[in-house]
């Protein structure tokens, strides 16, 4: 078995604090990866106390079994299983090291195929077969607006129709939306409660809960108290992240059609979860149902949320978005251009599916549904805006209802796509480049001119920098191999097989 430093190395390993009995001294991200894995195992597995360790040593093998069928992402996999192996330490390092070994080198043989995907830019064979592109995306989400408008009161709609708006009409968190709470809660004691103008106007706690905030009625900010990154943005000391819907990225989101879509999902099913279980009802989605929702709208493929946020990057960035733009989508997707170039934007992502089946058409037949009233709008592509409180009438005159009003939904995007070339790619992954160079808040002050000289630095060099891009990526891994159009475009040439790469771009230098 491989040599693994960690273990090998005597200093190293000496320093390792075993015996462990709690959760308490672990790494943040281990404690993370364990409190996943003890709501899904640990009453099953273990005694009902969250913190205890050892049950994890007695069942670290159908731990790990669970994540590999569970996860296709190979980071999200390798991150799993280094985890448990550490933990494993934690309880005991002398027992497990050497079930530890063969963990770790399965940690980087992935880490070594990971890295030579991003070197390439390709989506797996299983993401080219369950991805959706985001055209596509749009098309179901506009096919469950016109069903949704007419039947207000089906439930599965509502939640699946406000899946799908939260991943297309703004950029795409992670799988937040599946346990985020409403805030102010609309129930207590599973009693519905009149929410208040006060009680908006006070803002959510800061705990490991995430929120979406009716600051004002009608007016939404989503309130991020914990996810993968949270860590990294505490350590750094920045407040928790709070996006304001209204607050649009010029020309690419719609907050304020998402506004009056959570009203409405709101008033046409009070709840204290933004997504539901459409059978439990009370009780939030949570990530099982979540994925099971999208494999359900989108059979037969089966797209994951990373692939939702992969769509969304690809389609937008052959957009020919400024450095402004692409930071702004970053942050709001919390990470960085970056991270959105290495491990989001591919060159291989379809641009769309035709012919792609719609949501009425499989999942719910023609007769399915009850009636609608005979008061119901002609044109179902039309929204409902809530009508004003009438005015109060004279006592001797009758108060008269005010008619509800109508206003076209605009649908912002338009059905052809960009055709991506090298030259289109090219741009995005310089604009990221540009865009990753200053911090990762966002500062916009003096960004016209510090934009016009990333823009200028880029039209000089635009070769010579994607090309220096290209050899860091390849280089970190020797194993891999660039594509024949690759090596043409940016001349590159490996004296020795297995050694490092060049490029004949920089001879002479």
């Amino acid at each position: 078995m491989s040599r693994v430093e960690l273990l090998d190395d005597k200093s190293r390993f000496d320093s390792i604090k075993t015996g462990l009995l709690t959760i308490t001294p672990l790494k943040q991200h281990e404690k993370a990866v364990y409190t996943t894995l003890w709501r899904k195992f640990g009453s099953a597995f273990g005694d009902d106390k969250k913190t205890h360790l050892a049950w994890v040593g007695n069942h670290y093998q159908a731990l790990i079994d669970y994540i590999k069928a569970q996860y296709t992402n190979g980071n999200t996999i390798r991150n799993y299983i280094e985890a448990i192996a550490h933990i494993l330490l934690a309880i005991d390092k002398h027992k497990f090291k050497e079930v530890v070994r063969p963990l770790f080198n399965d940690t980087l043989v992935i880490q070594k195929r990971e890295d030579a995907k991003r070197d390439e830019s390709l989506l797996t064979d299983t993401e080219l077969t369950n991805f959706v592109p985001y055209p596509n995306l749009m098309d179901k989400f506009n096919e469950l607006t016109r069903l949704r408008l007419v039947h207000r009161k089906d439930l599965k709609l509502n939640i699946y129709h406000l899946l799908i708006a939260v991943n297309v009409l703004i950029p795409p968190l992670r799988r937040n939306w599946a346990s985020m709470l409403v805030w102010p809660a609309r129930k207590v004691e599973g009693k519905l409660r009149k929410v208040t103008p006060e009680m908006m106007a006070t803002a959510p706690p800061e705990n490991d809960n995430n929120y979406l905030w009716e600051r004002k009625p009608g007016d939404f900010v989503i309130v991020l108290n914990s996810d993968k990154i949270e860590n990294k943005r505490k350590a750094k000391e920045l407040p928790r992240q709070e996006i304001e819907l209204k607050i649009e990225i010029a020309g690419v989101t719609s907050g304020v059609d998402l506004n009056t879509w959570l009203s409405m999902s709101l008033e046409d099913a009070p709840r204290n979860n933004v997504l539901i279980g459409v059978k439990t009802k009370d009780s939030a989605m949570g990530n099982s149902s979540y994925d099971k929702a999208l494999a359900t709208m989108f059979t037969p493929r089966r797209p994951t949320q990373n692939l939702l946020r992969k769509a969304y990057v690809n389609y937008w960035w052959s957009r020919n978005l400024n450095a402004g733009q692409i930071k702004d989508l970053a942050f709001r997707m919390r990470h960085t251009p970056g991270v959105a170039m290495s491990s989001y934007l591919k060159t291989n992502a379809p641009r769309e599916l035709p012919d792609f089946g719609m949501y009425r058409a499989k999942q719910y037949p023609a007769d399915s549904f009850k009636q609608p009233p005979k008061e119901a709008p002609a044109v179902p592509t039309e929204m409902p805006i809530a009508p004003k409180e009438a005015p109060v009438a004279p006592a001797e005159e009758p108060t008269v209802a005010a008619a509800p009003t109508w206003k076209k939904l605009p649908i912002k995007i338009p059905k052809k796509v960009p055709i991506k070339t090298p030259e289109s790619i090219a741009a995005a992954q310089a604009a990221a480049a540009a865009a990753e160079e200053s911090q990762e808040v966002l500062d916009y002050e003096h960004a016209d001119e510090i934009n016009r000289k990333q823009a200028l630095n880029y039209e000089q060099n635009k070769g010579k920098i994607l090309c220096k891009q290209i050899l860091g990526r390849l280089n970190k891994s020797q194993t891999s191999k660039p594509m024949a159009k690759t090596i043409e475009i940016y001349q590159l040439y490996q004296p020795k097989p297995g050694g490092p790469w060049f490029s004949h771009m920089f001879d002479g230098e």
